[in-house]
């Protein structure tokens, strides 16, 4: 092995021992009904989710769902790997979707907590309060810095495409950035960030284009794919100044 791929294994190694450890402990009431934790990250210019029901791993193994039932902590057990990147939790009920089975009140009679620990350490103790929607927004975190923000916020719909656009350099929010989603069929869908930097969509189950774009920024685009779960998909986008 040459001394430059030396020098790179060690680096990834390194920095993969010393990236910071979050666990993310999800519990309910079984006699209220049942819940579905969804975890999104975003590292650079790849975003991706998993799944609380299932055995998954994203980014390059930085971001893990455990599986229900195969942890004795909780009932679904999330972990990020990370001292970089923007991570994002939701909860649905694991039977509602938008057409059928909308009882806006299913996730709050399952009364969710979500327990985040880091490095061993409890973080946070989330008991989710009640409220109507048929998904909600728990907490974010910006593992860069190791800061949790909880936004507890119920969603009148759950096929929605959701983000936020920031300053890859100082990582403030970006208002009155473009973002289009564009489906299979090329029709689009436009919308302006507010103050926050926020966009959403109402999609349906479906493979999209989703593009970001703002004068003096380079632009930006990312695939997202909702699927029948009809869990939010959440991205963000980290956007670069031009050069003057």
């Amino acid at each position: 092995m040459k001394k430059w791929e030396m020098l790179v294994l060690f680096l990834i190694i390194f920095f993969t021992l010393n990236a910071a450890n979050y666990e993310i402990r999800l519990d309910w009431d079984e006699f209220g009904g049942e819940c579905n934790g969804f975890l999104s990250g975003t590292i650079g210019d790849k975003t991706e989710f998993v799944n609380g029901v299932s055995n998954e791993t994203a980014l390059d193994g930085k971001m893990i769902s455990v599986g229900e039932g195969r942890s004795e902590q909780a009932k679904q057990l999330f972990r990020i790997q990370a001292n970089e990147g923007y991570f994002t939790f939701w909860i649905k009920d694991k039977f509602a979707d938008d057409d059928v089975m909308n009882d806006p009140t299913l996730i709050a009679q399952s009364k969710p907590q979500i327990s985040i620990y880091k490095d061993g350490n409890l973080l946070e103790l989330i008991k989710i309060p009640n409220g109507e929607g048929l998904a909600c927004k728990v907490f974010s975190l910006d593992a860069g810095i190791g800061e949790i923000d909880r936004e507890i916020r119920y969603y009148p719909k759950s096929r929605i495409v959701i983000g936020r656009v920031l300053d890859a350099v100082t990582g403030k929010a970006l208002d009155k950035a473009n973002v289009e989603l564009q489906d299979y069929y090329q029709d689009n869908q436009v919308f302006t960030t507010d103050e926050a930097g926020v966009f959403i969509f109402p999609v349906e189950v479906a493979q999209y284009e989703l593009s970001v774009g703002r004068e003096g920024y380079i632009g930006a685009s990312r695939k997202v794919v909702m699927g029948h779960d009809e869990i939010p998909r959440e991205v963000i986008f980290a956007i670069s100044p031009k050069i003057k």
